[in-house]
């Protein structure tokens, strides 16, 4: 009989300390969970994915229910520390709740209730950390990446429709100022940039913040290729035996510059310098084709390109 006295004197000590604990966690915790709910559903659900939004809406379920079996563990531990006595029926009732996903509940037994009632307040006080520690934090990191990512992928959506719309603008003025020429480089560019914005709606109507910030990014730069491309064939048109020159001398630049660092020069030097020679050969003809000739050397300005990049990686 000592023994019960002293195990119930000390459990209810300890659930009296632990109460205010439970109390404090549960009180704070269902706040931030009713503004993480309403955040998911009023305010951010339009900007998250489906996939997104049952990951979401199943922490936030879990949470819920997570803290309902924790408060349904209050009475039954305030009764504990008034009388000493503990509901078999209401312990029964949550023990479920509150047990982990590897534990058999024919397993968790216990000989008085002292012990019952302590493990009912560690218990609780355990889910209880559990959703601040974890669960709120999770939906709060959640929700702020959606957020964040739909108002970076907003921005970078309309650089990139800006980008888009100023290089067909350009493309259609200089066509219309020069309607002996054609810029089919650069029309071709200006076509997979048209490709590029259509797949960016389709990734915009999933909600797929990377890939929708990955695709406006090469809308962009697509963009910026067809404006710096066009320009380039005209310059091209204008003085080619100038541009010739330049392009020669870049890629003659570029061949000592890969054997100073001992790299092999890659097929694509190649390719620019064959292209540059053959739009020179088309240029230099008695009844040249300027489409051709510009076509051509926006191709080897591009392989160049190219190659001065695989310089700056060491290959």
């Amino acid at each position: 009989m000592l023994f019960w006295n002293r195990e119930a004197r000390e459990a209810r000590q300890f659930i009296t300390e632990t109460l205010d604990d439970i109390v404090s966690i549960l009180d704070e915790c269902t706040a931030a969970l009713n503004d993480l709910r309403f955040r998911a559903g009023t305010v951010l659900r339009p900007r998250l994915a489906q996939g997104d939004i049952q990951k979401v809406e199943t922490v936030i379920q879990q949470a819920g229910e997570n803290l309902s079996a924790c408060r349904k563990t209050l009475p039954l531990l305030q009764e504990f520390v008034r009388s000493g006595r503990l509901s078999h029926e209401g312990f029964r009732s949550v023990k479920p709740l509150l047990l982990h996903e590897d534990e058999d509940s024919r397993q968790v037994s216990f000989d008085t209730a002292p012990q019952a009632a302590r493990w009912l307040a560690e218990r609780a006080l355990e889910f209880a950390r559990y959703v601040k520690e974890t669960q709120i934090p999770w939906l709060e990191e959640a929700l702020n990446y959606v957020r964040e990512s739909a108002s970076s992928s907003d921005e970078l959506v309309e650089e990139a429709n800006s980008a888009r719309q100023e290089a067909l603008q350009h493309l259609r003025e200089l066509q219309s100022r020069h309607p002996q020429l054609r810029f089919s480089f650069s029309e071709e560019l200006a076509e997979e940039m048209e490709r590029l914005w259509n797949q960016l709606q389709d990734a915009l109507k999933r909600r797929v913040y990377s890939e929708i910030q990955d695709i406006a990014g090469r809308v962009k730069q697509t963009a910026e290729a067809v404006v710096a491309s066009a320009e380039e064939a005209l310059a091209f048109y204008r003085d080619p035996n100038e541009k010739l020159m330049e392009g020669r001398a870049f890629l003659d630049r570029l061949e000592q510059e890969y054997r100073r660092a001992e790299l092999e020069l890659p097929d694509v030097f190649f390719e620019s310098r064959r292209a540059l020679e053959n739009a020179a050969s088309e240029a230099e003809s008695p009844e040249p084709n300027w489409d051709e000739a510009m076509r051509l050397y926006n191709t080897a300005s591009g392989l160049a390109q190219e190659a001065a990049a695989l310089l700056e990686e060491g290959h």
